[in-house]
């Protein structure tokens, strides 16, 4: 028998097992042709029921689900729609004679297999697939860090939810650098976050000079004082002069002492600042880059726990290990081609979900990759998601961005990074009149 035209085989880019539908102009059409092709089908399959029961068993159940998949009442002439009743009957009756013609047991073993390998290879391939994303991740950036130290190499896409957690473990401990950075006032602001010199040194940094200046004052009218003692231009006694002008330089060096200090710590702020724009800039990257990844985290999870699920709940690996083995037939009719009779369809599929997916790597940007504008509108979201406002949308933009910028780089983004940084940038230009209106 010739390669038949219907077929029921998983389609390698999402992983659906489904019969290919018509649009909807062309329902009535389509399912009147499958009905043809079934019918034509039925005869050949109706002969060899006998002597090979179990492939026609495999058959009747791709042409029930593609026909019950072109429903009856997408005919619009009713008297076909008799024959539709009809044709379905016929593969009723199919499936019961290849059951009977089989060993006791064997054909409502096979038929209760098929729903099952039909969902557990769905399930499979996301699984798959989601695995593939991750250990097809560059994360090489994430081992550049001037400040951080993160392991970034993965022994599998399970240890994924490991570099996630050391990513998070950073941010933790680096959280009081969010006030930090406020404390030096908006006019540094963008020195900070684009690693530039710093504007202006803010009032309170520096420890105030005028008590030192003082004493310094004080102490050289003390040592005049005590010169004019001893020059006789005021009556007194010479010994008390010189104790004067030892007490006036005490107040002396002591102001000495805190001029110097000052100084010392006005030529080390530059260093504290620059210092802080590194840390705060990596934080920042951070915190994009750990979205990205919880993305790619929770979407493998996601899938490995609905497939691991699914087998615990459908006989647990005993089931699946006899469906793959014993079932070999039930699971290459899914499949979209045969293979290697030492493997089996998890590693069939494992290699096509690679070739289906392998231009699909992602590199994770890097801080260099980052203009000026990008990090500008990245603190901008940051700073609105921190701002509660009740508003989903704005809870969602760091998302948004870091999507952008951290997946979607090697794609051409323009029109989505325009309309991006503008809604981020609207948001921002709201907040701030919202801001000033209520201090007015």
């Amino acid at each position: 028998m010739s390669e038949p035209k219907l077929q029921l085989k998983i389609d390698l880019r999402s992983g659906k097992i489904e019969p290919e539908l018509p649009a909807e102009g062309a329902r009535d059409a389509t399912t009147l042709a499958v009905m043809d092709e079934i019918n034509a089908e039925l005869p050949e399959l109706e002969a060899k029921v006998g002597l090979e029961p179990r492939p026609v068993l495999l058959r009747a159940y791709v042409l029930k689900e593609v026909l019950e998949a072109h429903p009856r009442n997408w005919i619009n002439d009713r008297s076909k729609r008799r024959e539709w009743n009809e044709t379905e009957e016929r593969v009723g009756k199919l499936k019961a004679a290849a059951i009977e013609a089989m060993p006791e047991g064997e054909g409502d073993w096979v038929w209760g297999e098929l729903p099952y390998v039909r969902e557990t290879l769905t399930l499979l391939h996301n699984k798959q697939k989601a695995e593939n994303e991750v250990n097809h991740l560059i994360l090489t950036p994430l081992g550049n860090l001037e400040h951080a130290e993160i392991n970034y190499k993965r022994m599998g896409a399970d240890d994924l939810a490991r570099v996630c957690q050391e990513v998070s473990e950073v941010l933790r401990r680096t959280a009081e650098l969010d006030d930090e950075v406020l404390s030096w006032g908006p006019k540094n602001r963008g020195a900070l976050l684009h690693g530039r010199e710093l504007v202006e040194i803010p009032a309170g940094m520096l420890p105030t000079t005028g008590a030192a200046y003082g004493g310094f004052a004080a102490g050289v009218v003390l040592i005049a004082i005590g010169g004019a003692l001893l020059a006789g231009v005021v009556p007194g006694v010479p010994k008390a002069a010189g104790l004067v002008g030892l007490i006036g330089l005490g107040p002396i060096a002591w102001g000495v002492g805190q001029l110097k200090q000052a100084g010392a710590r006005r030529a080390a702020i530059p260093e504290e600042f620059s210092e802080l724009s590194g840390k705060f800039r990596e934080r920042l990257y951070l915190i994009c880059a750990l979205r990205e990844l919880q993305v790619f985290r929770s979407r493998y999870s996601k899938a490995f726990e609905a497939f691991r699920t699914h087998l615990t709940r459908e006989g647990g690996q005993p089931r699946w290990k006899k469906a793959k083995f014993d079932g070999r037939d039930i699971t290459e009719l899914f499949a979209t081609e045969s293979w290697d009779p030492r493997a089996t369809v998890e590693m069939w599929l494992a290699e096509k979900v690679k070739e289906e997916f392998r231009l699909e790597s992602t590199k994770l940007a890097g801080p260099e990759d980052l203009d000026a504008e990008a990090w500008g509108v990245i603190q901008q979201a940051f700073e609105l998601e921190s701002i509660d406002t009740g508003h989903v949308t704005e809870a969602q933009l760091l998302d948004s961005v870091s999507n952008l910028l951290f997946s979607r780089r090697g794609e051409d983004t323009k029109a989505e990074r325009q309309r991006v940084f503008a809604q981020v940038k609207q948001a921002w230009e709201a907040s701030e009149l919202k801001e000033r209106g209520g201090n007015d």
